[in-house]
This record gives structure tokens, sequence and C-alpha cells, in this order.
């Protein structure tokens, strides 16, 4: 059995368009500018089962969003897996990407979890001191804008 702990990472941000609108006399004048979407925070990410050889856990992200628009989850990564145990090496965990989410994020939202499925797993030779060893895996939320 493995406990693993997970961390937050940086979250992709997208470019985002909005307009003002003026009018003068009977004539209208828009202008439109370029802005951006603020980061999305992951507050944190956390195993929902124990890992044992040869098995997976799903995982779950809490995440919240500081922009008025709604965003949605694109697709989620890990950057390199950190062995907090002696004797278990970080390559006997592995987290699989994944991609095309689509998972919407609502704006303004705070702490919402987001479950991800079985996406960290234990190799099926990991030596017995990966017992009750712990990780840290970085994860990494990309987002954007929903098509209009």
């Amino acid at each position: 059995m493995v406990t693993s702990g997970l961390v937050a990472g940086f979250v992709g941000s997208a470019g985002m368009a909005y307009a003002t609108y003026t009018v003068v006399a009977d004539v209208a004048h828009m202008t439109a500018s370029s802005g951006h979407l603020d980061a999305v925070q992951v507050g944190a990410a956390r195993l929902s089962a124990e890992l044992y050889p040869g098995g997976s856990s799903p995982v779950i992200v809490t995440l919240s969003n500081p922009n008025h628009a709604a965003v949605r989850i694109i697709g989620v990564t890990a950057d390199p897996i950190i062995a907090r145990t002696t004797g278990c090496a970080a390559t006997n965990i592995a987290f699989d990407a994944i991609g095309n989410l689509g998972v919407p994020v609502a704006g303004d939202a705070r702490r919402i979890d987001v479950p991800l499925g079985s996406v960290v797993r234990m190799l099926t030779n990991a030596p017995l001191a990966c017992q009750r060893a712990e990780f840290t895996i970085p994860v990494r939320v990309t987002v954007e804008l929903p098509p209009a």
C-alpha cells in the first residue's frame, strides 16, 4: 500500500477578448481589445484510494477559477514525480496524462472538486520498500475558454 501526496502545479491560461461599446450621435462605434485570463488555481489534489503494485487510484483535483468567465479543463499532466521514501524510486509511480477533457469550471468558482479517474498507478514490479511510501506529484491543469 502506498499513500501519495499530490501538490498543485502551474495552471495554464488562455486569451480572451472583450469589447467596449460607445454611442456618438446616431452612429455606433465599437472597439475591441485583447484581454487575458488569470491562472486557474489548483488548491489540492489527492488520491481517493491507496496504491499497491499493479494498482491505480482515482485522483480528485480541487480548483478555483478567479475569472468572471467560465473555462474548460482541456488537459491534466504531471511534472516529474518526487519520491519521499528511501528505497522506492519515483519511477515506480506513473501519472497518465489526460487530454480532451472538456470539463467546465464556472466563472468565480471557488474550491470545485474535479474527479479525474484512475490516472495514478504503481508499477507491477515495485519493490517492498514502496509499502507506505510517499510521493509528491506536481499536477498541471490546462484550461481554455469554451467555444462561443
